[in-house]
C-alpha cells in the first residue's frame, strides 16, 4: 500500500475530531472513525439490572468482542438513512448478566417520544451477539391435550397432536433444545386439559439427553376435556417451579427456566363460556405473571406461547404500555358474546391472549400452522442467552440533524434502562454509510469520502486555471493585436 494512502484515513480522522470536538471541550466523547459525539451514558437508578450502553473500545474489549465486530459495539449515526445503532449489555451487581432475545421487550424513546415500528417509517431491530455458554436452560414444555388436539390439521390427514409430535422430534428442534455443546440443557414435558398439567409418563423428570427426550415426546397423547390454558400457565410459572424435581435442576442458578406453552384454541372452562368471560381470568393471570417478574432473577421463568392454527384476530397488535386489556382488545367487538365451545374455537385460536401472556412473561408469542412453521416456533422459543445486544433504530432523517437524547428500557424479561445524548456533527456528514445485505447501514472507510471529494477538488483546480488558459490560448492564436486593428505587413524587399 502506498504510504500516502495509509496516512489519509488518519488525517481525515484528525480533521473530523477537530471539527466535532473542539479545543479543550471534555464534556463529549468522540466515537473513533466517525463524526459523532456522545455524552457518558447514564443508567436508570433503582433497577434490578444496570444497563450499560457500550460507548468506548474498553467496553467492547471487556466483553471479548471480536475485532471484525468491534464497529457494531460502538454508537453510530447515519444521518442520510436516518439510522442509529447502540449496543448494550446488562450487569447484575457488577457481574455480566445473560439475556435471551427480547426485541418485543425493548422500548426506545427519542427525545421523550416512544419509537414505534411501522409508524411513519420508524423501525426497531434488536440483534443478539455472543451466545452465553456459562449457563444452560431448563425448557418446560406444556402441551395442550384437550379433545380438539385429535382433530385433523391441514393436509396429510394428521391430527394436531401428531403434527406437534413430529415438529418436536425434528432434528433442528432437538438441537435447539439441547444445543451442540456438552448437554447442559434439560427439558421437562407436561400436558394440560383441566386442572394442573400432568407430567408425561406420570413422573416429573428432567430429560437430560436426546434419547430420553424423544421417548417422552412419543408418549404425548390426547387427554380430552376442556382447555384450562390460563391455569396451566399459572401452574407452570408458580407451583411447578417449587417442585423438588425442578428446584434440584435450577439450584445455584446454573440453569434458567424457559416455559413454552402450546395450545390449539381458547381458554375454555365450561360449555357456556363466551369470549368475554376470559377477560377477568386473563387479568388475574397477567397480575400473577407481573408478580413473577419481580422474583429472584436466577429463578424467574421466561414464558413463550405457541398457537397452532389460524388466528381469530389476524391483524391484532398489542397496545403500547403495560395496560390491562379490554373485552374488545381480547375478542374484537363482534366476538365478545360469542360462545367458544363449538363456535369460536372452530374458526381459529385466541392469538390476542397468547400475545398478552407472552409479553407479561418476558417472552414472545408464535402463531403457526403446519409442522415446519411449528418447528420454527419451537426453535425461536428455545433461543440461547446472549452477552450483548445491538439495537438498530430507523426514523425520519430530519430528526437527526441536531443533538438528541435516546433512552433504552427493558420490561418483562428484565427491568433496566439507560439514556445517552448524541451529537451528530454540524460540519461534516461523512463518510456516508454503506448498505448491508439486511437493508441496514454500517460505517464505511474514509477513502470513500475521497471518491467524492477529490473529483470536486479537481474541478475547482481546473476552474481556477481556466481563465489563464483561455487568455494564453487567445494570445497564441491572435498575438498582441487589439480589437479593430489590422496586423502590420512586412516592408518591401530592397532592390
Amino acid at each position: 500500500m502506498h504510504p500516502l494512502r495509509r496516512l489519509l484515513p488518519g488525517l481525515l480522522a484528525a480533521l473530523t475530531l477537530l471539527l466535532t470536538v473542539g479545543c479543550g471541550d471534555v464534556r463529549y466523547i468522540a466515537i473513533p472513525g466517525t463524526t459523532t459525539r456522545i455524552t457518558l451514558p447514564v443508567a436508570d437508578a433503582g433497577k434490578e439490572y444496570e444497563m450499560q450502553i457500550l460507548h468506548d473500545i474498553g467496553d467492547c474489549d471487556s466483553l471479548g468482542i471480536k475485532e471484525e465486530d468491534m464497529h457494531l459495539c460502538l454508537p453510530y449515526v447515519d444521518r442520510a438513512s436516518g439510522e442509529i445503532r447502540l449496543a448494550y449489555n446488562l450487569l447484575n451487581r457488577d457481574s455480566l448478566a445473560s439475556l435471551p432475545e427480547h426485541e418485543e421487550m425493548l422500548s426506545v424513546q427519542f427525545q421523550g417520544t416512544t419509537v414505534e415500528t411501522g409508524l411513519a417509517g420508524q423501525e426497531i431491530k434488536v440483534i443478539p451477539h455472543d451466545p452465553w455458554s456459562e449457563s444452560g436452560t431448563l425448557y418446560i414444555l406444556v402441551i395442550d391435550g384437550s379433545g380438539s388436539m385429535a382433530e385433523t390439521s391441514g393436509r396429510g390427514g394428521l391430527t394436531r397432536m401428531q403434527v406437534v409430535k413430529q415438529a418436536l422430534k425434528r432434528q433442528d428442534v432437538v438441537d435447539a433444545f439441547y444445543g451442540s455443546g456438552k448437554g447442559d440443557n434439560a427439558v421437562m414435558l407436561l400436558q394440560f386439559t383441566q386442572g394442573d398439567p400432568r407430567p408425561v409418563g406420570g413422573q416429573l423428570v428432567a430429560l437430560k439427553n436426546r434419547r430420553e427426550y424423544k421417548a417422552a415426546v412419543s408418549q404425548l397423547q390426547v387427554l380430552n376435556g376442556y382447555t384450562h390454558l390460563f391455569d396451566a400457565v399459572k401452574y407452570a410459572t408458580g407451583p411447578l417451579l417449587q417442585a423438588n424435581a425442578v428446584t434440584e435442576v435450577l439450584r445455584g442458578g446454573r440453569l434458567k427456566p424457559n416455559v413454552i406453552v402450546l395450545t390449539d384454541g381458547f381458554n375454555n372452562e365450561r360449555a357456556s363460556d363466551v369470549c368475554g368471560d376470559n377477560l377477568e381470568r386473563l387479568d388475574l393471570l397477567l397480575e400473577h405473571l407481573n408478580e413473577v417478574q419481580l422474583t429472584d432473577i436466577t429463578k424467574r421463568p421466561q414464558v413463550h406461547t405457541v398457537g397452532l392454527g389460524k388466528p381469530i384476530r389476524p391483524g391484532f397488535e398489542l397496545p403500547q404500555g403495560n395496560t390491562k386489556p379490554t373485552a374488545a382488545d381480547l375478542c374484537g367487538r363482534r366476538n365478545v358474546d360469542t360462545r367458544i365451545d363449538g363456535e369460536l374455537e372452530t374458526r381459529g385460536i385466541d392469538n390476542a391472549s397468547l400475545h398478552y401472556i407472552a409479553r407479561s412473561g418476558g417472552g414472545k408469542a408464535h402463531i403457526k400452522r403446519g409442522r415446519k412453521e411449528l418447528a420454527k416456533a419451537f426453535q425461536e422459543a428455545a433461543s440461547p442467552r446472549y452477552k450483548w445486544f445491538e439495537a438498530r433504530i430507523r426514523m425520519d432523517p430530519f430528526y437527526l440533524r441536531r443533538a438528541f437524547k435516546i433512552r433504552l428500557s427493558l420490561v418483562g424479561v428484565a427491568n433496566a434502562g439507560a439514556t445517552i445524548e448524541i451529537f451528530p456533527s454540524a460540519w461534516l456528514d461523512a463518510p456516508p454509510g454503506r448498505k448491508m445485505d439486511d437493508g441496514w447501514h454500517t460505517e464505511d472507510t474514509y477513502l470513500r469520502t475521497f471518491v467524492v471529494v477529490l473529483p470536486l477538488f479537481g474541478l475547482f483546480v481546473c476552474l481556477s486555471y481556466m481563465g489563464a488558459a483561455m487568455h494564453n490560448t487567445r494570445r497564441m492564436l491572435f498575438g498582441r493585436v487589439r480589437r479593430g486593428q489590422t496586423p502590420p505587413t512586412d516592408p518591401p524587399a530592397a532592390a
